[in-house]
């Protein structure tokens, strides 16, 4: 009788560490399984992922932050990610209405940008063909 005990706890703790081992998470309001791809899967038709919320001086005391690590910046009011080496914003590109003018910084780049300036660039619509589409007035870089 001993023996048996002995056998069924030894084979529980094997199962339970075997499970452990592979082992996902889903949060989610229907019970489903996690994919199994995902270590984590959240899914929910009404409710987001909130990241962790913090000022700059706060993202930056994290100690050896993992590629791929994201969290809300409250001062720049965007996703921040490292990508191993820093971090980057990812605030969106501003809309802008078409027939004003866009200012575009060049930077030297290699063979790309051969001298550092500011250009702005006019817009404008209504080309023969695509009357739709904004278009700048002149190319990129060049001086007229």
């Amino acid at each position: 009788m001993r023996k048996h005990i002995l056998i069924t706890a030894i084979l529980a703790i094997f199962l339970l560490i075997a499970f452990q081992l592979s082992a996902q998470v889903g949060i989610n309001s229907d019970s489903s399984q996690p994919d199994p791809s995902a270590g984590l899967d959240v899914k929910f038709n009404n409710k987001g992922f909130l990241p962790p919320r913090m000022t700059t001086l706060e993202r930056n005391t994290i100690a050896s932050p993992a590629a791929g690590l994201v969290i809300f910046n409250t001062d720049e009011k965007a996703l921040n990610l490292y990508n191993g080496m820093a971090w980057n914003s990812m605030t969106p590109i501003p809309a802008f209405a078409c027939g004003l003018t866009i200012s575009i910084n060049h930077v030297v780049s290699g063979g790309v940008a051969p001298v550092n300036k500011t250009v702005a660039y006019g817009t404008v619509t209504g080309i023969p063909g695509e009357l739709t589409k904004c278009w700048i007035t002149r190319n990129l870089g060049a001086d007229h």
